[in-house]
């Protein structure tokens, strides 16, 4: 499970500058698919 959560950690810094672009909507969109995925 840790290694899912540190997965989940380099995801979001790796597009937190994309969210700043395209904002939350994108963000919550990659939150839905990697839910969605697992």
């Amino acid at each position: 499970m840790s290694h899912l959560i540190d997965e989940d950690l380099v995801l979001f810094s790796s597009f937190g500058d994309l969210n700043g672009l395209l904002g939350q909507d994108f963000f919550c969109l990659i939150l839905g698919l990697n839910h969605f995925l697992r």
